[in-house]
């Protein structure tokens, strides 16, 4: 039975690439401003009274006759925070229905009674969906011409109705979201659909569980979804001349934000304590973390960078924006220009300690979280770009429950200092643990006997931590056999991702027994562990160090690729910069934003550019489109001699830049094999000493100039990495003390980039 308006209302009240923002809106297209001058202005010009702005999130796990989900709940949590901290939302206009609260009637009531009556012009609407999608089978009503058609629906908590006989489907059919966009006043809304409606038939794929429900297409629309249909028909504004079975999210009159492509499945991901939608974790990740005014097309890259490189899942765009307003992500500029990683949402002990939700951390960084890590502390509602200031209060870090971390102010903090629900936090230290392994999720697919050989098999491989069974706990990589749909094998052992996407040659022969795959397989083991580890480096959102980096095409067309910088830096602007090249422009087709793709063929160079007021040293370092780990390789020093010898520092002098490879109008060529490439630019103020020794020892003496080349000994070489950002973070008083189990970095210290492109 459904809520009436005066209780929906009642428990209302209880309960965003580059370095730039978007210029002048075009449909879907639009190009990136680059200049922190065009930034400012631009911010200026947007600068308007705030308009009211309403949320309705609504996360299902548990449902009836079918497995349940684990992680829509987090979903909400994760963009009630994000709207109310980050976005300016007030609490009580944020409605959430979860589970049971959660029907097709509650639904529906709610967005007519907390949207559609409440919204106005020019107010700032979002609808956000985590849960089961599915289809239902439509025949033409009366006065409609065409066949039976399979539609796109969202499962409600009571997506099953009891009958008689069979139970009836009771779907929230896509058309009626379209009816629904169409009874607000506004067309400032975001739609965000953490689910797909692909009948896959499995509940998992790979390590990560699936949004399509299990169950088949209804073999109809429920008749009460058909009445409200009928009753929203009867509105003005919301009258259609086309068929109701033929309105999809493509007609939905705002933005829309689509976890999977209408073939793909989109994807839960478990980490450490929670579980949540691998699309909603990374966008409102990205958005935490953001230059504040992200762009729509630039919020959906990002967020396919993260997701794109795991599982067969594109997140897409649908609707129809206005052409009137800036595309920003929910159409608003946030109050504070500087993002965070979380906000305090609860107080203990009179406030000198305090529980902080971490969303704005990557969740492979979370998950690794160590004891004594800090945060600065700041005003929510600061519009001020340097509110958390280096003399704000800082918090330790004293443990986490799921995305829950437990904190208390640090001993050096003023005697008076008190912390209130609200505050934003940024890091400040990171402490990491050294000892870091992979896990290995089995595929579910393997025999019962298979299982046990693997396990067996993997408690010989130092790189292994431990092996779980797929679905049950977080993972690195799956161990499987090529499969098709129906499982039929198609090859030997070899290793996934955690979406099932087969790791480049892993893959043995069809008469291979286990024990010799895991041997085989052991040394691409110890590179996913080298990498794992250097990618806990990750703190493009958190570093105040002044470094910029660019992925240029040279031939066939002088082009910029990629562009990375971190937004919090304090530092003058940019002196130095790329030489003037064609900037990205709208895409051909903008609604399937995805990573970057490079042709095999391409000439490239990269730019590193430092803004910052001393010299900056960096290392180039990744997987190759096979797996293999890779480092820049710059000539040898001449100076060294036998017994230790080093490679030269790549070296960028304060308020300059410089090209890579370092030969005037010398670009490296693409080559080798399509696939995804990662590259991870650190820098840091002081020369990495360690990882140069440890990269020149396995290499040649020829000084054959800069060169990408595979790493000898890729843990020793990362565990270097780390050494080398720890002793750059030591110049800071706090970091005197460190434990030697643990590295302790300072985001004042390093900057580690990220730039990921698909090889085509």
């Amino acid at each position: 039975m459904g809520l009436d308006r005066r209780t929906f209302l009642q428990r209302a009240g209880l309960g965003a690439l580059t370095l730039g923002v978007g210029a002048a809106a075009q449909a879907w297209g639009s190009q990136e401003s680059w200049a922190a001058s065009s930034f400012d202005r631009y911010w200026q010009a947007l600068a308007q009274p705030a308009s009211r702005k309403l949320a309705l999130l609504v996360g299902i796990n548990q449902y009836p006759y079918t497995p349940s989900l684990n992680g829509c709940l987090t979903d909400v949590e994760l963009q009630r925070e994000l709207l109310i901290h980050r976005f300016g939302f007030q609490p009580g206009d944020v409605l959430a229905l979860t589970d049971r609260e959660a029907s097709r009637d509650n639904i529906e009531t709610a967005f007519i009674a907390h949207l559609t009556e409440q919204a106005r012009e020019g107010d700032v609407v979002v609808f956000h969906f985590s849960g089961y999608g599915g289809q239902v089978a439509w025949e033409p009503l009366e006065g409609e011409i065409g066949e039976v058609r399979l539609v796109r629906s969202l499962l409600p908590g009571d997506s099953v109705l009891p009958s008689k006989g069979k139970p009836a489907g009771n779907d929230l059919l896509e058309a009626t979201l379209v009816l629904l966009a169409r009874s607000l006043a506004t067309r400032k809304l975001t739609m965000v659909l953490d689910t797909s409606s692909t009948l896959s038939g499995r509940s998992l794929q790979g390590n990560l569980r699936s949004r399509s429900s299990p169950a088949p297409a209804a073999e109809r629309p429920a008749p009460g979804e058909l009445a409200f249909q009928e009753k929203l028909l009867q509105r003005p504004k919301v009258r259609s001349k086309l068929e109701r079975r033929r309105l999809d999210r493509d007609q939905i009159p705002g933005t829309v934000f689509t976890a999977a492509g209408a073939s793909q499945v989109a994807l839960e991901a478990k980490w450490g304590g929670f579980s949540a939608g691998l699309f909603t974790y990374a966008l409102t990740q990205y958005l935490w973390q953001a230059v504040p005014a992200s762009t729509i097309l630039t919020s959906l890259t990002r967020t396919a960078e993260t997701v794109e490189p795991l599982v067969s899942q594109q997140p897409q765009l649908a609707g129809q924006p206005t052409a009137e307003q800036p595309l920003l992500t929910y159409y608003l500029l946030p109050p504070a220009r500087q993002g965070a990683e979380g906000v305090v949402i609860a107080i203990e002990e009179d406030g000198t300690a305090a529980r902080v939700q971490l969303a704005g951390l990557p969740a492979p960084v979370l998950e690794y979280y160590s004891i004594n890590s800090r945060f600065l502390v700041g005003a929510a509602d600061s519009g001020d770009a340097n509110a958390l200031a280096l003399d704000c209060p800082q918090v330790q870090f004293r443990g986490r429950d799921g995305l829950v971390a437990r904190v208390r102010l640090a001993a050096d903090t003023p005697a008076d200092s008190r912390l209130t629900p609200g505050c934003l936090v940024q890091e400040l230290v990171r402490v990491l643990p050294r000892q870091v392994g992979l896990v290995v999720a089995l595929d579910a697919a393997l025999g019962r006997i298979e299982r046990v050989d693997a396990t067996s098999a993997f408690a010989n491989v130092e790189a292994v931590d431990s092996v779980a069974t797929a679905g049950e706990q977080n993972a690195d990589c799956l161990f499987g056999r090529a499969t098709t749909e129906d499982n039929e094998i198609l090859s030997g052992y070899g290793l996934f991702s955690v979406g099932r996407l087969n790791l480049p040659s892993t893959l043995g022969a069809a008469d291979e027994a286990i024990k010799s795959a895991v041997t085989r397989l052991a040394p691409r083991l110890e590179t996913l562990r080298a990498v794992k580890l250097l990618r806990l480096t990750l703190n493009e959102g958190s570093s105040r160090l002044g470094a910029r980096i660019s992925l240029l095409s040279t031939k066939p067309q002088p082009k910029l690729l990629i562009q990375r910088a971190p937004s919090r830096a304090l530092a003058s602007p940019w002196t130095a910069a790329a030489e003037p090249l064609e900037r990205p422009s709208s895409r051909k087709d903008p609604r399937v934003n995805s990573v970057v793709r490079i042709p095999l063929g391409t000439q490239v160079r990269y730019q590193i550019d430092n803004a910052s007021d001393r010299p900056l040293y960096v290392l180039l370092v990744g997987l190759d489109a096979i797996g293999a780990a890779i480092a820049l390789h710059t000539p040898l020093e001449a100076s060294t001699g036998e017994s230790r010898r080093t490679l030269q520092s790549i070296r960028v002098e304060p308020q300059s830049g410089l090209g890579l490879p370092r030969v005037n109008n010398l670009s490296w060529l693409v080559s080798g094999s399509p696939g995804f490439v990662e590259i991870l630019a650190i820098c840091s103020i002081a020369p990495f000493q360690r990882a140069l020794e440890t990269l020149a020892i396995n290499t040649d003496r020829k000084n054959s100039g800069d060169r990408l080349i595979e790493i000898a000994n890729p843990p020793e070489f990362a565990r270097a990495v780390l050494a080398d950002l720890q002793a750059a973070s030591r110049r800071n008083a706090e970091n005197a003390n460190t434990s030697p189990d643990t590295y302790t970095l300072d985001v004042r210290s390093w900057v580690t980039l990220q730039l990921v492109y698909q090889v085509v």
